[in-house]
Parts: C-alpha cells; sequence; structure tokens
C-alpha cells in the first residue's frame, strides 16, 4: 500500500518519471484489485500525455470499485466531455 500512496504524492506534486511507475507497477503485481492504483496510474498517464491509456486505468479503476469517492472527479470530468463533445460516447 504504501507504493501506491508515494506514488499518489508523486502524482499530485507533478513529479514525473520511471520512480512514479515503478511504484504503480509494484503495487497492481502484487495486487490487480486495488482501484486507487489504478486510479493514480490514470492520473500519472494522463498527466504525462497518455490521455487514452489513463481513460483505460480509470475505467478499470470505477469498474473495480464504482462507489468510491475517490473517482468523482473522474465522473466529473466524464459528464463534462460527454456535454462538450457527445459524438465520442
Amino acid at each position: 500500500m504504501l507504493s501506491v500512496t508515494e506514488a499518489e504524492v508523486m502524482v499530485r506534486g507533478a513529479e514525473r518519471g520511471e520512480n512514479i511507475m515503478q511504484h504503480l507497477r509494484d503495487a497492481l503485481t502484487h495486487k490487480l484489485w486495488m482501484s486507487g492504483a489504478w486510479r493514480v496510474l490514470g492520473d500519472a498517464l494522463f498527466k504525462s500525455g497518455n490521455r487514452i491509456e489513463a481513460w483505460d486505468a480509470w475505467t478499470i479503476a470505477r469498474r473495480l470499485d464504482p462507489d468510491s469517492r475517490a473517482h468523482l472527479r473522474i465522473n466529473e470530468r466524464e459528464r463534462d466531455l460527454v456535454l462538450l463533445h457527445p459524438e465520442y460516447f
């Protein structure tokens, strides 16, 4: 769990690089069901410009724990995009 927490702190602090991805890979290698790790991975991918992979990670996170309050920001972003670009949904 520490790996996910460390990675989340780095993502929020806008630190980029292999270190973030390594923490997330370590966490997901041992516990694929950790929705928080998938969400943080999505955040890191989004910040690095990998938008499609970010949405894939966020989709997995939301499927694993659909009622999590941690996904509110992602849900709001998706809702805004549906309103702005309904042709993609």
